[in-house]
């Protein structure tokens, strides 16, 4: 199992450029478009579901929504969620296939990264599969960027 991120690619890019085609400069990205995680190309700024757009940052990134948050309609603000429905006959909340129950079990709230829950709905399972992703310590996934590379 990998690890470690290696420092391989020495330039440090500003957080709207990618690096050049040979990897040893910098060019900015359009209005609209950040660098992808690979730092080689610009991708559009399309936050995933579970994801506001901060446009009050240095740099304008995408970022979670806290535990028992989801964004706004125009997904720019983290707002509180709606109650899970609960199960008339049993009286169980009914947690979806992406959702674990909170630690007092009184609500549903998202797996990051769309992750889906486990069967019995208590925690969340990571892919961590991609090329560029390392499991840490705790059990959590990272993904390298920036240069760096698994080990």
């Amino acid at each position: 199992m990998r690890r470690t991120c290696l420092r391989y690619i020495l330039t440090q890019c500003r957080c709207n450029e990618r690096f050049d085609d040979m990897g040893l400069g910098c060019v900015p990205c359009p209005a609209g478009t950040r660098p992808s995680i690979d730092n080689k190309r610009c991708v559009d700024v399309n936050c995933t579901e579970n994801q506001i757009f901060r446009s009050d940052l240095m740099c304008p990134q995408c970022e979670w929504c806290p535990t028992g948050t989801t964004p706004n309609a125009r997904k720019d603000t983290c707002v509180v969620s709606p109650r899970p429905g609960v199960s008339v006959t049993t009286g169980v909340i009914a947690c979806d296939a992406f959702s674990v129950l909170s630690v007092d079990k009184k609500e549903c709230v998202k797996c990051p990264n769309g992750n889906r829950a486990s069967d019995d709905n208590l925690r969340c399972m990571s892919g961590c599969n991609g090329d560029k992703d390392i499991t840490q310590a705790d059990g959590t996934c990272f993904t390298c960027t920036n240069g760096y590379m698994p080990d």
